[in-house]
């Protein structure tokens, strides 16, 4: 279907938008936030008196005094922040198609689906259980209209299972004993797996629990980070050299070096506000895009000679781990094939190194847990031994 734009399309910038363009706020200015919008994404962004939103959509807009479009801090988000080249048309126009807004790296803030990065659920058949049935309905259950709740937990990393199963303890005590069946031994605790399965027991039995599910399930995907615009800014800057020539790319490669390995160190830095599994699967995801863009060959071989940006690349990818634990980093680390093949080629060895001690920290752990269990049987069996005798 053809877009259609209410406004012309300025194809040569007029004489006043470039005298907007230098008076914008290159020394002062400061990108503070950035938002998604349902028509877009709002930039709030210093100026000399005071901070002004940028609101960047189908008719973008800004808060300063100034009514015209684009004005000086529009200007300011569009080459400094998207990283349009400053003569790209887009940098002028008073309207934009979807299609266009695309292309700048501009992302409405429409929620997908939770990524199914989590371990699967146990077990695998699920059940849907439906809170307003009229048929038999036990006394606690509620006769609200609330929405049928999954019996699952997708979603859910192992923080949000235990917070769950407290909550659950803390409601009905007496499943302490189902929880305690679970336990490989009286002196273990809890697997991941098998909280995961006494999570969905407990919930097929008790619908306070069931919802609590549903309800922390819906707070972890509210705070999934895609990093879907991180990935397309970077993009940008890697390829916003790919039409001048050899000699001016020598010239200008830190002008796109420092700012993507500043945008790629910032993937990892979020993972301080949106830390679920999710968000830090995602994270790897848009790393390891990040590292398989492909460059004009001027490009690639300036940023070799400057070392590159890989060394963030690889950087970022090892705080992401340190974050992970157990079976979710085992995962992790074994959908890093290509970014680790990538690495290798220009001879990183810090995520290497991270993977190599990680695995044998993991085989020893898993060495002395063994020891320990089978310590604990033996045990077990010498005081049943004891209790037989003393029958006799």
């Amino acid at each position: 279907m053809n877009q259609l734009r209410p406004q012309p399309f300025i194809a040569k910038r007029p004489a006043e938008i470039t005298q907007r363009l230098h008076r914008r706020p290159r020394g002062h200015g400061t990108l503070i936030v950035r938002l998604p919008t349902e028509k877009g994404e709002k930039f709030v962004v210093s100026g000399m008196e005071d901070n002004y939103t940028v609101e960047i959509c189908s008719t973008p807009s800004c808060s300063c005094p100034d009514w015209e479009t684009p004005c000086k801090h529009m200007l300011f988000v569009y080459i400094d922040v998207l990283y349009l080249d400053e003569s790209d048309p887009l940098t002028c126009q008073t309207c934009f198609l979807p299609s266009e807004l695309t292309e700048m790296g501009i992302r409405p803030n429409v929620a997908p689906p939770a990524p199914q990065v989590l371990q699967p659920t146990t077990p695998a058949k699920r059940i849907m259980i439906d809170l307003t049935s009229s048929e038999s309905p036990s006394p606690k259950r509620p006769r609200a209209n609330r929405p049928r709740v999954e019996l699952t937990t997708d979603g859910l990393d192992a923080g949000a299972v235990r917070q769950i199963l407290l909550f659950a303890l803390d409601k009905h005590p007496e499943i302490r004993r189902l929880i305690d069946k679970h336990r490989s031994t009286p002196l273990d605790g809890l697997s991941a797996e098998a909280s995961r399965t006494v999570l969905l027991e407990i919930a097929s039995k008790h619908d306070d629990v069931l919802r609590e599910i549903g309800d922390v399930r819906e707070q972890e995907n509210a705070q999934v980070q895609t990093f879907a615009n991180d990935v397309a800014r970077i993009t940008r800057i890697l390829r916003s050299l790919d039409s001048v020539s050899e000699y001016e790319v020598r010239g200008r490669i830190d002008e796109i070096v420092d700012p993507a390995e500043e945008a790629i160190r910032g993937i990892a830095d979020q993972l301080s506000r949106f830390g679920n599994s999710a968000s830090m699967h995602n994270a790897l995801a848009a790393l390891s895009e990040v590292a398989s863009t492909s460059l004009s060959y001027y490009v690639e071989r300036a940023m070799e000679e400057e070392g590159g940006i890989m060394g963030a690349i690889e950087m970022s990818v090892v705080s992401v781990l340190k974050l992970m634990r157990g079976e979710e980093k085992a995962k992790a680390i074994k959908g890093l094939g290509s970014l680790r093949r990538i690495l290798r080629d220009r001879d990183g060895g810090d995520l290497e190194s991270h993977i190599h001690d990680w695995e044998a920290n993991r085989t020893e752990e898993s060495r002395t847990r063994r020891k320990e269990v089978r310590t604990a049987r033996s045990s077990e069996g010498v005081v049943g031994v004891v209790r037989l005798v003393q029958v006799w």
